[in-house]
């Protein structure tokens, strides 16, 4: 099992124990741009998607953990893709 499999696994077990290094590293592994835009604020993007994966980077004291509502849409998008790459075989 590969470290992208474990972090993957990791994800869909609890979502809301990922920090933001590990989501933006998951997304990118996806094959999604991820963009700035604006201060604690990402867009994921992806080719082949037809909106943008929003995510809001943990703020305030004691949070280091991105929301579980976040990794959810997240996990959903990559379902998305992984089910039109296996139709299109």
């Amino acid at each position: 099992m590969s470290g992208r499999d474990k972090l993957e696994a990791k994800a869909r077990r609890n979502p809301g124990s990922l920090r933001i290094e590990e989501v933006v590293r998951l997304a990118e592994d996806a094959g999604f741009d991820v963009t700035r835009t604006t201060r604690g604020h990402f867009g994921l993007a992806h080719q082949r998607l037809t909106y943008t994966v929003g995510l809001a980077e943990p703020h305030g004291s004691g949070e280091s953990f991105v929301k579980s509502v976040y990794v959810r849409k997240l996990l959903n998008a990559i379902d998305e893709l992984r089910g039109d790459a296996s139709a299109e075989e």
